[in-house]
């Protein structure tokens, strides 16, 4: 009887075995860096907001 998991160690599955979580956790510290980009842009955009005066507005409604 031979074991359901002999394709593990052929050498061109160890490749994709290793690049797998070595992509997942790229991508998983990008996300947590874009979060960061977007928290300090928002936090700007607040700080700005509340230290300038409000704009006339220009719109014509009719």
């Amino acid at each position: 009887m031979t074991s359901a998991y002999r394709f593990l160690p052929a050498p061109r599955r160890l490749g994709g075995t290793a690049l797998a979580p070595a992509a997942a956790t790229v991508c998983l510290r990008l996300g947590v860096w874009q979060l960061g980009r977007f928290h300090e842009k928002a936090a700007a955009t607040r700080r700005e907001s509340t230290t300038r005066p409000p704009e006339p507005c220009r719109r014509k409604f009719f």
